[in-house]
Parts: structure tokens; C-alpha cells; sequence
């Protein structure tokens, strides 16, 4: 295109050939320059915020940058005496940074119109350059495309910005929607524990304000039992960099004691680092009264409600590892001609004595005494504190008082005897202590 023009230029204006062919396509490359970021910024422009109804006034700032800039330019470029092409610049970039694309291309287009009829007309600070009038033009152009170097990346800037703080909003606006309506609550925390934001659900589940519990560290309302459980569990989350799970007790408003499970993650800052954490915060204390019902049936005989025999060795377990040197022993009872019973009154009556047997095992033993039911009609007791001597003793007294004990059944009354033996318990185990 640049050749094309050349041709007539030249013999129009007399120049040589090459110093036409220089300014020709010097010319045409600084127009592309300086015009075509501008069209982008055109084509890449989007109503910006303030067109709303409720944003007139951020409108009139606009249309008094404008007028500023075309008094400025019309100012700088009406005298000769000065080099002031500097001053539009400052109405300029507080356009783009006020307004959107097309603001900004506006701006400079404003700019190029004023300035470059001006500088055709033969007056403005360009005039000050000793040179024809085409030079003139191409010094404009020259001053145009560095004024487009300096504004389009300020508006592209801008708009990224905008474009970020859009999808910000959005982020919030979803995050907020998911904190005021879950069922679960929603926590969010520094590494040392402080609460810097916790959803409206803890009112319901908790009953605390939000207010009241955000700034204050979250062990405040945690049992002291389960600080090490809440701290490992949140130092997980941090250093990690996946979700940790935990389970831990928590005083409500009211002061009652309930079970939560916490499901952390650690939250990365603008460094890179993990800064802060996220947790997601469920009451389970329904599941864990469940839970603790079958772990107590488990451990339970059903007809009796002693102990059975898992119960009675995880006992005798605890019982060993604390003994340090100090007495205990171990007692197995069993009722005499427990079969006979059976046979003569039926398995009825039979469970009948055991539950008589066991409640009154029961009344006889001391509280830090174990009695459990191990088999069909066996009994064992673990007596810690006692030698055997002291054991003997004690079971003695029990098998006389079950003696004198007569039962009442729907058989009619029945009278049972018992017998049994008694061993120290020692570092030997429950099992050779058992044979």
C-alpha cells in the first residue's frame, strides 16, 4: 500500500524517490501502530458499570474528563509556543481508568483529531519543529503511538481488573449463597487457631452469634481432652495440602458437651503458602451415641447385662498394664448343677438364677472390681488390690450369701449353691492365670 502512494506523492511533492519511499512507509507503519490497538480497544470494549440506573454520577465524571480533555488538547494545540504535549495525557489515563475500552480509544482518537487538524492547520507545539508540513505529521504520529503505547496497556490493565473483580463478586456471591444456606457449618481460620469467619449455620447447630465467636480461638469452646486430637488434626491440613478428618467434642451455647466431625483444608495465600485453614463442621453426636450403644452391646451379655468375656479380657488387659507391682487376683465362680436346674425346672427357670446369681454377685462386689460372665454358668472376677489370701476371703463371703439366697421363679423357689477358685494375677497373663 505504501508502494502504491508513494508513486503520486512524489510527483506531487517533487522529493526523490527513496526520501519519499522512507517517509511513505514510516508513515503507514505508524499509523498501523498507533490506529490499530485503538480499533482493538473497539472491538474488545464492553458497557462498562456504570451505565446502571443507580451510576449517573460516575457518567458525568466521564463526560467532564472528555470535555477536560478536549479543552486541554484544543489549548496545548492552539499556540506555538510552548511544548505542552504532555497535558492531555493526564485526562487520558484518568479516563481509562474511569471509563472501559472505548472510553480509552475515544480518548485517543479525540486526541489525534484535535492534534492532527491542528497540525495540518500549521499550528500547535509540532510547529515548533523546523520541517514541512508532511514531517510535521509524521512527528504527530510519532507522538500519537507513543501516547497509544503508554494508554493501551493502562486500559488493558483496567480491564483485567474489572474482569477480576466481576468474577470476585461472583465467587462471593456463590460462597455466600453455599455459608448462609448449608446445613453444616462453615469455618475459616488462621494457623493459630483464630476464627476469622464462620457461617450463620453455628446459630442453629451451636447456638452462638456468629459474631460472638469470630476473633476468638477456636479451642475455646473445644473439651480440653480433645486439643491434641483438633490441633494434629488442623497441622495436618496445613503441612499436607489434603483434607484431614476429625472427631472432637464442643460446648454449645447452653453448655452441653457434643460430638463434632471437622473436615479441614488448608487454604494457600498469595505467596504460595498455605495461610490459613477451611474446615467443614458436622454434628455427629446422634452417630456417635449410636456408635457407643453398640460398642457397649458388644461388650455386654444380654441376659445377665454383666460384662462377657470380651469385656472381661480387655479388663484384665487395662488391669496388667497398671498393676506396677501391686497385688491382684482372679476369681472363677460357677453355679453348682446348673444342668440339674435346667433339666428339673427348664432353661427358663435357668436364666431366671443366672440373672438372680448375677444381681446378686453384683450387690457384693467392690466398685473397682470387674465381674463378668465368661461361659454358660461361669462367672470371673478380677479383684485388683487383693492377694490371694484376701481374695479368698471375699469370694467366700459371696458364695455363702448366694447360698442363703433363695429365688423366686415361676418354677417356685429355687436355692442354688456355687463354687470356685481363686489365683493372683501376674505378670504370667490372664490366660495361665485362666488354666
Amino acid at each position: 500500500m505504501a508502494l502504491v502512494a508513494m508513486i503520486p506523492l512524489a510527483l506531487t511533492t517533487g522529493q526523490p524517490l527513496e526520501a519519499t519511499l522512507v517517509r511513505t512507509v514510516f508513515g503507514h507503519g505508524l499509523c498501523n501502530l498507533t490506529f490499530v490497538p485503538i480499533m482493538k480497544l473497539f472491538a474488545t470494549g464492553h458497557h462498562g458499570p456504570w451505565q446502571g440506573a443507580g451510576t449517573v454520577p460516575l457518567s458525568r465524571k466521564l463526560m467532564m474528563l472528555f470535555a477536560l480533555q478536549a479543552a486541554a488538547t484544543a489549548t496545548v494545540f492552539a499556540q506555538d509556543s510552548l511544548p505542552l504535549l504532555f497535558l492531555p495525557m493526564l485526562p487520558i489515563v484518568a479516563i481509562a481508568f474511569m471509563g472501559d475500552s472505548r472510553h480509552t480509544a475515544l480518548s485517543l482518537l479525540l486526541l489525534a483529531a484535535i492534534g492532527g487538524g491542528a497540525t495540518l492547520g500549521g499550528s500547535g507545539p509540532v510547529s515548533l519543529i523546523d520541517a514541512n508540513v508532511g514531517e510535521r505529521m509524521q512527528f504527530l504520529q510519532f507522538y500519537l503511538w507513543m501516547m497509544v503505547l503508554t494508554i493501551v496497556p493502562i486500559a488493558s490493565q483496567q480491564r483485567r481488573n474489572l474482569r477480576l473483580v466481576r468474577q470476585l463478586a461472583q465467587s462471593e456471591a456463590r460462597y455466600r449463597l453455599l455459608a448462609d444456606h448449608s446445613s453444616d457449618i462453615i469455618a475459616h481460620t488462621d494457623l493459630a487457631g483464630r476464627v476469622l469467619f464462620v457461617s450463620p449455620s453455628i446459630k442453629r447447630i451451636g447456638g452462638y452469634e456468629p459474631r460472638t465467636i469470630q476473633g476468638r480461638n477456636i479451642l475455646d469452646v473445644i473439651n480440653p481432652d480433645d486439643h491434641a486430637s483438633v490441633t494434629r488434626g488442623s497441622i495436618e491440613a496445613a503441612g499436607a495440602g489434603h483434607s484431614s478428618r476429625f472427631e472432637y467434642r464442643a460446648r454449645t451455647r447452653s453448655g452441653d458437651w457434643r460430638w463434632f466431625e471437622s473436615v479441614c483444608r488448608g487454604v494457600t495465600g498469595a505467596d504460595g503458602k498455605i495461610d490459613s485453614l477451611v474446615s467443614i463442621v458436622r454434628d455427629v453426636s446422634e452417630r456417635r451415641a449410636r456408635e457407643d450403644k453398640l460398642a457397649i452391646a458388644a461388650m455386654t451379655d444380654s441376659l445377665t447385662q454383666l460384662p462377657n468375656r470380651r469385656a472381661f479380657r480387655a479388663a484384665a488387659k487395662r488391669l496388667l498394664e497398671q498393676l506396677d507391682g501391686a497385688p491382684a487376683s482372679l476369681a472363677v465362680i460357677d453355679i453348682d448343677h446348673f444342668k440339674a436346674i435346667n433339666d428339673r425346672h427348664g432353661h427358663d427357670v435357668g436364666d431366671e438364677v443366672l440373672v438372680a446369681f448375677a444381681g446378686a454377685a453384683r450387690r457384693m462386689v467392690r466398685r473397682q472390681d470387674t465381674l463378668a460372665r465368661i461361659g454358660g454358668e461361669e462367672f470371673a472376677i478380677l479383684l485388683p488390690g487383693l492377694d490371694v489370701e484376701s481374695a479368698v476371703r471375699a469370694c467366700d463371703r459371696l458364695r455363702a450369701a448366694i447360698a442363703k439366697t433363695p429365688i423366686l421363679t415361676a418354677a417356685g423357689c429355687v436355692t442354688m449353691t456355687v463354687s470356685g477358685g481363686v489365683v493372683a494375677l501376674d505378670s504370667d497373663g490372664l490366660d495361665a492365670a485362666l488354666r
